[in-house]
């Protein structure tokens, strides 16, 4: 078998064991993200799409454009690759990231 096949195979593997994990984040979880930075933090209840994906929310002054893929990720491998998605595009501010599974009452509001 050639390395790129193996290593294809392998990869799809650990995906798989990874969506039957309750730990990690699928289409459809609430999450709460919190962005904190200079003059505060921004926070927001969302939906994880259907395809596996956040919109981040925005900050004053950063705007991500593209939805950032967190499907079968942990809790904090999501934060790491949103913080990375944010460092890419000002790599000079100082931000912090939280991410926690959030509840329908949350998503809802007061």
């Amino acid at each position: 078998m050639r390395p790129s096949v193996a290593a294809f195979l392998v990869c799809c593997a650990v995906q798989a064991q990874n969506l039957n994990d309750a730990s990690v984040i699928r289409p459809g979880d609430i999450l709460v993200v919190k962005i904190y930075y200079e003059h505060g933090f921004v926070g927001k209840t969302m939906f994880v799409k259907s395809d596996g994906t956040i919109t981040p929310p925005e900050f004053p002054g950063i705007k991500l454009t593209e939805d950032v893929q967190i499907e079968a990720l942990t809790l904090d491998e999501a934060r790491r690759r949103l913080n990375e998605s944010y460092v890419a595009l000002k790599p000079w501010a100082r931000f912090g990231i939280g991410i926690e599974r959030g509840t329908l009452s949350k998503l809802l509001g007061p």
